[in-house]
Order: structure tokens, then C-alpha cells, then sequence
């Protein structure tokens, strides 16, 4: 229960069952010897479904999955990739973020200036 003086949140706060929320925290990826031997990996990206002009932000995969039936959050996954011909991965990663931004608008944007992100030769 809140601690509040206003008597309608407390009636409320009675009245209505007990919900826990959870709230997804950002995450900066680590990309493993694992996922440069791949040649890629998978980035998560949230967003508050009810106000589309939040901020865009990276979970994992942990969070992904425990989000994965949380109507509170538009989500998208994209592939990413880090290691070959440096302008393949550039192309790629842009044909991804393309993709991405179908369900997730602006998170083009927010990667389109660091295609090459994570990139070994």
C-alpha cells in the first residue's frame, strides 16, 4: 500500500487487488569470443507501449524473455552483426535496423550513426 493523506488512494488502495509491476532496466550488451566467431548477435530493444515517444532502450536477453508477455513494453530484437567485410556488416546492420523500425519507430535512428558498433575485422 502507498502512504498517502488523500482518502481516495486509500479506498483505492483497498479495493483494488495488489499488483506488482515490473519495470525493465537498460542493459549495454557484451558481446562474447563466442558471438565474434558467429559473426553476430542478438540486440533487444524496449519501448513504454503507451508513450510512443519515450525512450528507446537495449535489455538482454534475460529480460527479453521475462517481458516476453508484458503488455507494458513494445519490443523488437534484431540480428547484429560483427565481424566480416566491414561493408557487409554495414549493410546488414541497416537492412536490420529497417526492419526494426516497422515495429519499433526510431530505433533507426538511434543506430543508424553506429552500424559498425561492436565491429572486429
Amino acid at each position: 500500500m502507498r502512504y498517502t493523506n488523500d482518502p481516495l488512494v486509500k479506498i483505492y488502495d483497498l479495493i483494488s487487488p495488489s499488483e506488482e509491476f515490473k519495470f525493465a532496466e537498460e542493459k549495454y550488451p557484451i558481446v562474447k569470443a563466442s558471438d565474434y566467431k558467429a559473426g553476430y548477435f542478438t540486440r533487444y530493444f524496449f519501448r513504454q507501449a503507451e508513450s510512443p515517444a519515450s525512450k528507446i532502450f537495449e535489455v538482454d536477453r534475460k529480460q527479453w524473455v521475462s517481458f516476453k508477455n508484458e503488455p507494458y513494453y513494445t519490443r523488437v530484437e534484431l540480428k547484429w552483426l560483427v565481424s566480416g567485410k566491414s561493408e557487409y556488416v554495414y549493410s546488414s546492420n541497416l537492412k536490420s535496423i529497417t526492419q526494426a523500425d516497422k515495429i519499433l519507430p526510431g530505433v533507426k535512428k538511434l543506430l543508424e550513426n553506429n552500424l559498425l558498433q561492436f565491429y572486429k575485422p
